[in-house]
C-alpha cells in the first residue's frame, strides 16, 4: 500500500484512512478465498451469460 503515498489525496472528501482499511480488508478476503466468480455475480444480479462470440445474450424477458 506504499504506492498510495504518492497519490494526490488533496480532495477532502477522500478518507485516506478508510481507503487503506478497505484495501487491507480486500487483501484479507482474497487471502481467505472470499471472492466471487463470474457465474456467482451473474446469478446474483440476474445477468445473462455472453454468447459464444463474447457478446451479450438477448434478454429473454
Amino acid at each position: 500500500m506504499d504506492e498510495l503515498d504518492d497519490w494526490p489525496f488533496d480532495d477532502p472528501s477522500i478518507d485516506v484512512a478508510a481507503l487503506h482499511e478497505s484495501l487491507r480488508e480486500s487483501d484479507a478476503d482474497l487471502a481467505a478465498g472470499r471472492t466471487f466468480g463470474e457465474e456467482e455475480i451473474r446469478a446474483r444480479y440476474g445477468l445473462p451469460r455472453p454468447d459464444a462470440s463474447g457478446g451479450p445474450v438477448a434478454d429473454p424477458r
